[in-house]
């Protein structure tokens, strides 16, 4: 059970960016349909674009935050194998 827990964790944070960074674009595409759009035809539109926007910022924030740490943690979880490898002046020629 324990063993199903960390692989599920695993998966969740090494793929689990990928949600705020859908929904951030989302966000942008919809704005550019509903916001933008109107203003390049040159038809009526309504501008309230910030919760659009706001929305898209925080997603993207999240996401980026999100993927920052899943590369901390499996750098960290794969060191021991780097630091067998001995340094790296040894691969280094000469």
């Amino acid at each position: 059970m324990l063993a199903c827990l960390k692989k599920l964790f695993s998966i969740v944070l090494n793929a689990g960016w990928i949600v705020p960074l859908y929904l951030s674009v989302n966000a942008i595409i919809q704005w550019c349909r509903l916001e933008a759009s109107p203003v390049i035809y040159g038809t009526e539109g309504t501008v309230n674009s910030f919760p659009f926007l706001q929305f898209a910022q925080e997603t993207l924030v999240v996401a980026c935050i999100w993927l920052a740490v899943a590369v901390i943690v499996n750098t960290l979880r794969r060191r021991p194998v780097i630091n067998e490898l001995g340094p790296v002046a040894d691969l280094a020629p000469r």
